[in-house]
């Protein structure tokens, strides 16, 4: 239960500072997520507008 403690004031105390080693990860991966939801959209979107309008 110590650990859990040691761990969770770690992870408070890194996330309260100005360059925070953390929020810098999330932030990594949340802009990953979004390149690929783009790539992928994009080709979908134009498949759902060629449907929709009776190209194929």
């Amino acid at each position: 239960m110590e650990r859990l403690a040691l761990i969770s004031e770690k992870f408070l105390e890194d996330v309260n500072k100005e360059d925070s080693v953390i929020i810098e990860m999330f932030e990594s991966i949340v802009q990953f997520l979004f390149k690929i939801i783009l790539v992928a959209g994009v080709p979908f979107m134009t498949y759902v507008l060629l449907q929709f309008t009776g190209l194929i």
